[in-house]
């Protein structure tokens, strides 16, 4: 709906008894809240709700230069929303998207969140992988979400930030991406958007040996699923290890300038 250069847009329902003066500001979010997660720049809290547990992500600015941007872009909320149905459509696992608003005045986004059903309790992946639980458990995560990815990526989505902390494992260890706001939808994907999407994984455990079974593990899985691609592990390492030499050079490069 539009009012004097203002507009809403909303998808899906609010889970009862939770109404809009709920989520009016990150104070009353925060204040119903069961637990917080993060709030900067994005408020992501759990909430109770008679239908379960939810989860509401308020989105916030990063950068003043994306507000000015919004008029541009279709706003996170919505986005998030978008590419959690291709990928339900798709077979891969994510949190039932619930409900999502999004508030513009004069193009300019004011208000976006989005809700989902929560995964609870849950641990990331990253968390669990360095922790003392099992290897059965640890197996199957890893099985879980080499299926869910190849499936995303043979509907052509790219994440474009899948690092474990957006894994989410229940206790059955099944896995569930998140954050989806950066994803982008593409007719196809080559070998080269798969890579440099699967470049940011690491499989790290307390153990090398374990690292490397896991590893084999993950792209076993993936090439099985994908059906007509070749086993990925070799060009995974140099991806991985381009993306590293990277990151050691940004990091540098910023040491040298505070320094100045």
């Amino acid at each position: 709906m539009t009012h004097f250069g203002s507009s809403v847009s909303i998808y899906g329902d609010l889970p009862e008894p939770l109404t809009m003066s709920d989520f009016s500001n990150r104070d009353s979010i925060l204040s119903k809240a069961e637990q917080v997660y993060k709030t900067s720049p994005n408020l992501v809290a759990r909430l109770d709700s008679t239908e379960g547990p939810i989860v509401i992500k308020w989105f916030g600015w990063r950068h003043s230069v994306h507000y000015y941007l919004s008029p541009t872009f279709p706003s996170r909320a919505y986005a998030s929303w978008s590419v959690a149905h291709a990928l339900k459509r798709a077979g891969a696992r994510t949190p039932e998207p619930l409900y999502v608003y999004t508030r513009r005045h004069m193009g300019f986004i004011k208000e976006n969140f989005s809700v989902t059903e929560a995964i609870y309790p849950h641990t990331r992946l990253r968390p669990l992988l360095l922790s003392n639980a099992s290897e059965t458990l640890f197996s199957t995560a890893i099985e879980d979400l080499a299926r869910s990815l190849a499936k995303m990526h043979r509907r052509g989505i790219l994440h474009r930030d899948l690092t474990t902390a957006n894994f989410l494992v229940n206790d059955a260890g099944k896995v569930f991406i998140i954050d989806l706001n950066r994803a982008r939808q593409l007719s196809e994907l080559s070998t080269h958007h798969r890579l440099t999407d699967l470049a940011k994984l690491t499989f790290k455990t307390a153990e090398t040996n374990l690292t490397e079974e896991l590893t084999r593990l993950f792209f076993d899985t993936y090439t099985a699923e994908s059906k007509t691609l070749p086993n990925l592990i070799r060009p995974y390492r140099n991806y991985r290890e381009r993306l590293l030499r990277r990151r050691r050079l940004k990091k540098k490069l910023r040491q040298l300038s505070h320094s100045k």
